[in-house]
């Protein structure tokens, strides 16, 4: 128990120290892991002080810790005390929800389905509306599902006897995220299998007009368009895509609609911010990742999909020795993933969402949008840059060029005070000031 109070202190130390700390502390280069730990695991127990000190030593040398305010480079990644006390529960009960442990498996589909009233998600894509959520590790693990689902919808069960045609065509933009493209390849669809359609150029938004031409040309061709994604916040540029106008077009030609609001989704929280997932009602499937602004730490993610059972055909497998006996509960959970190993994130979830409560998440979330804003305005009022702040993200370029932007980023990170990361947008380098913690 003392280790554990002692992990609970760790985490309030370093949450306390960050947001007074000064600069970045750099990694040590070279082989600082192999100076640390030893080359095996000895034969004899160490004591849990002994590891945790050491481990203290270890994140040290690792420069600062992604809850580190200054880290702006990437997407928040934030955590909280409920979050780390459900931790310590989860990994007491060592649950596996499966169907053989009911309460593991309802309590994950109650908190889904709370999540997606929070967000005003359409009642198609949870439990108690025909659909389902689950509890995933990442963003990747659900689009990986969706196209799994898609490819169920569009070919049927013949897909799982002979595989993919090599002619499945999945549609996205030069802003969507890379690990859409990673699935397609994983797949197997191949390079090809990947249509990238125009996007406007000043919201960054996917071009319905430009969508429907080119899945009209596909057809056309005797190709067969599969899956589109759309995304809420894009990663390089915040851009949101229109659901209804995209989701029109699908619904029209039975393409299934995936939609990627890892990040920005859970803005749709506040009132104010509602109508990011407007259209919401089209998405055959929907991912929201809570540990990037909903303060649950990482590998939490959450997938809802309004037709759970092709997915779980996409992968049925038989095992009678996994079955609970008790027929009526619907879907088995396992069967909306590909591990069958499944931790019991859902406790994790649901148990830092009502701790913290619907208000204090408003405030957090105003609080991020707010640091975007301020320092969107101080880059307004600076005539050498151009930039653009879009929900959670400040976009700022030098206006000599790229160039110059790349410089101008240089020289902040040796000055050691912030981490930043850039983008590349319509051919122009941008500066990527993404405020989380």
């Amino acid at each position: 128990m003392r280790a554990v109070h002692e992990a609970i202190r760790h985490y309030a130390e370093l949450a306390w120290s960050a947001t007074a700390a000064g600069r970045l502390r750099p990694a040590r280069p070279g082989s600082w892991v192999r100076e640390l730990l030893s080359d095996a695991i000895g034969e004899r127990p160490e004591r849990v002080e002994h590891v945790a000190a050491q481990l203290s030593q270890f994140w040290a040398a690792a420069g600062e810790p992604w809850l580190h305010p200054a880290r702006m480079a990437y997407i928040p990644a934030t955590t909280s005390i409920p979050a780390l006390v459900a931790e310590v529960l989860a990994a007491t009960r060592n649950s596996h929800v499966w169907p053989s442990n009911i309460a593991a498996a309802q309590w994950e589909r109650a908190t889904t389905d709370q999540l997606a009233r929070m967000l005003g998600l359409a009642p198609g894509l949870t439990w108690a509306g025909g659909g389902a959520g689950v509890v995933l590790g990442s963003a990747t693990s659900g689009v990986q599902q969706a196209l799994l689902g898609a490819l169920i919808r569009t070919r049927g069960l013949r897909w799982r006897q002979d595989g993919v045609r090599g002619d499945e065509r999945v549609y996205v933009t030069s802003q969507t995220h890379g690990s859409v493209a990673r699935t397609v390849l994983a797949a197997g669809l191949g390079q090809q299998g990947l249509r990238v359609v125009v996007h406007d150029p000043d919201t960054g938004a996917m071009s319905a007009t430009e969508l429907a031409a080119a899945v009209a040309e596909d057809v056309a061709d005797g190709l067969c368009p599969v899956m589109v994604v759309a995304t809420v916040g894009t990663t390089a540029s915040a851009a949101v895509d229109d659901l209804v106008a995209l989701g029109a077009i699908c619904a029209s030609r039975g393409l299934w609609l995936h939609v990627d609001a890892a990040w920005c989704g859970a803005f749709a929280v506040l009132p104010e911010h509602r109508n990011l997932l407007a259209g919401n009602a089209f998405a055959s499937s929907l991912v929201v990742s809570p540990h990037k602004l909903l303060r649950t730490g990482l590998g939490c993610s959450v997938l809802w999909t309004r037709w759970p059972d092709a997915m779980a055909a996409a992968m049925a497998v038989d095992q009678p020795y996994l079955a609970n006996g008790q027929p009526g509960e619907g879907v088995d959970p396992r069967g909306l993933q590909l591990p069958t190993g499944r931790p019991d994130r859902a406790l994790v979830l649901g148990m830092t969402l009502r701790c913290l409560g619907q208000a204090e998440l408003r405030r957090l979330l105003r609080r991020n949008l707010g640091l975007a804003q301020r320092i969107g305005i101080w880059a307004t009022a600076q005539p050498q840059l151009e930039s653009r702040t879009r929900l959670g993200l400040v976009l700022l370029r030098v206006r000599d060029g790229s160039q110059a932007t790349q410089a101008l980023l240089d020289a902040v990170h040796r000055d050691g005070q912030v981490l930043l990361s850039s983008a590349t947008i319509e051919g122009q380098l941008w500066i990527r000031i993404a405020p989380g913690g």
